[in-house]
């Protein structure tokens, strides 16, 4: 019997294996420093940089936008307890992770000017002025330059912008 005619039982037998392998999975990732992976991003930043520009050479997030797995409806939808799983787990890290651009509308939207009527030039003015501060808080976040601030920070991730 060849490989292709085997595949639902080897899909099985991996499927059995992985499940049976959570004990080892959950020690080993408790036993790694929880800089491991940053170390290793880090050591791949210029690996990663290069692999990008082959990505925009290629034009390949077109080609696979173009060309969507059919899918991710039914997949989405077979694992949506997870999400709901993994969204409870994460509260206080998207809470902590939020926390720099909350204080950013609590530091800007007082200053701004009084709104006016819809679309009107005043209230264009309000929502750019959100913008800019929102992505130069995001931009600061990862060590660039900002023009709200006036200095460098360190970046989290070198090579990454």
């Amino acid at each position: 019997m060849g490989i292709v005619e085997k595949l639902s039982v080897l899909a099985q037998k991996w499927t059995n294996r992985a499940i049976a392998a959570q004990t080892d999975y959950e020690q080993a990732v408790a036993s790694t420093p929880s800089t491991y992976w940053q170390q290793k991003a880090l050591a791949a930043a210029n690996t990663y940089n290069q692999a990008m520009q082959q990505v925009i050479a290629e034009n390949r997030f077109a080609l696979g936008v173009s060309n969507p797995k059919k899918d991710w409806q039914s997949q989405t939808r077979a694992k949506a307890n997870r999400r709901v799983e993994g969204v409870r787990l994460a509260t206080n890290l998207w809470a902590e992770g939020f926390r720099p651009f909350a204080e950013t509308l609590d530091r800007v939207v007082p200053s701004l000017p009084a709104r006016g009527p819809k679309m009107s030039d005043v209230n264009i003015q309000r929502a750019v002025a959100v913008m800019r501060a929102m992505h130069e808080t995001k931009r600061s976040r990862r060590g660039v330059r900002t023009a709200l601030t006036g200095i460098t920070l360190s970046p989290k991730a070198p090579g990454f912008i």
